[in-house]
């Protein structure tokens, strides 16, 4: 799915590993986004297909539930009520029906004043997004446990709470914990003093040190760049990182070597 222009969003593997879905943007001065799948095959990873869903919205963030029963994602589909021309996003699912998904239908826990996006099923099998405020002021990490093919009441994702205000001067955009719970990739932007704008994403990580957390770290100019790394992810087996460079490739890294460099001298990825 790498390659041509800067318009790859994040993706995530179905439960299987067999089909990865990601998202590309259609349209570059307005929020225009379609779901996509590639699908394994015996030569290979087979060509990327527009994902149906019903209907011409901007849909983005797919996410395939743990038992591969449903897909989850953002929409800017209009709710009841809604104005065609001021739909926010909300989350919403469709159902496993066959071979392909069903109609979507709106989760219950989208606040539908805010703007909820980056759905994704975690290690644990539970469903963690961000919601941001309609003034765009605050952003609230939320998670949901997923249990008979629906979310419970949302509470706060401490995994990305835990670590927002670990550095004043840095940014803190999500986190992602490895699939054995090791550790915990964070996306981390510094701020530029003068105009106040977020710089380029970058990767660091959070070791586990016995019942607690070591200090994040950079994880270096192996996997760090003056682009954008952003997107994280892992393959099911946990045995690699995935990560967009650019929104136009993804890179993979074996967690072995990342755990190996972070008991090497120097900082990580050296």
């Amino acid at each position: 799915v790498s390659g041509g222009e800067a318009d790859l969003f994040r993706g995530q593997f179905a439960e299987d590993g067999e089909a990865f879905y990601f998202f590309r943007k259609l349209t570059p001065d307005r929020e225009d986004y379609r779901i996509l799948v590639t699908r394994r095959l015996r030569e290979g990873w087979g060509p990327a297909q527009q994902l149906d869903l019903g209907g011409d919205s901007s849909d983005f963030y797919p996410t395939v539930a743990p038992d591969g029963r449903a897909l989850v994602f953002s929409s800017y589909r209009p709710v009841p009520g809604d104005d065609p021309e001021t739909a926010n996003a909300n989350l919403w699912v469709a159902p496993r029906e066959g071979d392909r998904w069903g109609r979507p239908q709106l989760l219950a826990i989208s606040t539908l004043e805010n703007y909820d996006a980056g759905p994704r099923f975690d290690a644990r099998g539970d469903l963690v997004w961000i919601s941001v405020s309609p003034d765009w002021s605050r952003r609230f990490p939320r998670r949901a446990a997923w249990r008979d093919g629906g979310p419970s009441e949302p509470v706060p994702n401490a995994v990305v709470e835990r670590w927002r205000d670990f550095d004043p001067d840095l940014y803190v955009w999500d986190g992602i914990e490895d699939p054995l719970r090791r550790f915990v990739i964070l996306g981390v932007s510094s701020t530029d003093p003068e105009t106040g704008w977020k710089r380029p994403s970058d990767l660091w990580i959070v070791p586990r040190d016995g019942d607690g957390w070591a200090e994040p770290r950079d994880l270096g100019p192996v996997i760090n760049t003056e682009e954008d790394e952003t997107f994280m992810l892992f393959t099911p087996d946990g045995g690699q990182l995935l990560f967009c460079r650019g929104f136009r490739t993804y890179l993979a890294v074996p967690v072995a070597e990342i755990l190996a460099a972070l008991d090497a001298p120097g900082p990580a990825g050296k």
